[in-house]
């Protein structure tokens, strides 16, 4: 049945995350070195439902404001213990971790529509589409590598894994 509105006026929180990798075990991640952390992990969470796999993987949290005269924080931070996977995979091999830079107030619209009578959705974010948008999350994602190089990671960061040096250019990270 056909509504005027219905599907308009979709938003999502952008998110892309820096990932740093680490020879650190305690970071989540499947390696050899770490077997017997993920075998206890599991028996822990059999037994108990408590320990590493009872975690929903973002431990930490910081909103911040990116421009002065802002009344509230425009940008959400969440730090990850874990190496992430590639895809779909929640958590990749070896180890390591990472923070999301996450945008809260996006002006940016987009569209939840028919694609045909089967009622398959055809799903458009419209991310970013408002310049401004892009303009706040760039704020705020470049000050995601000075916190990871932060005295209190220094002993655990081997490189970063993600974005990476070949991708540091505005319109790169865009």
């Amino acid at each position: 049945h056909y509504l005027p509105g219905v599907g308009r006026n979709l938003q999502d929180h952008m998110g892309l995350g820096v990932q740093v990798e680490s020879n650190d075990t305690r970071f989540y991640g499947i390696s050899f070195k770490g077997a017997h952390r993920l075998l206890w992990a599991g028996i822990e969470y059999a037994l108990f439902r408590r320990g590493m796999l009872a975690s929903n993987v973002v431990e930490a949290c910081g909103f911040v404001r990116t421009a002065p005269g802002l009344d509230r924080p425009d940008i959400q931070y969440g730090f990850m213990p874990a190496r992430r996977g590639v895809g779909a995979r929640l958590v990749g091999r070896g180890h390591g971790y990472g923070l999301v830079t996450i945008l809260l107030n996006p002006k940016s619209r987009g569209t939840v529509t028919l694609k045909d009578r089967s009622g398959a959705p055809a799903i458009d974010l419209n991310a970013f589409g408002e310049a401004e948008d892009l303009e706040t999350f760039m704020r705020g994602y470049k000050i995601s590598p000075r916190i990871l190089q932060a005295p209190a990671f220094r002993s655990f960061h081997l490189r970063e894994a993600r974005p990476g040096d070949e991708v540091q250019s505005d319109e790169q990270l865009a």
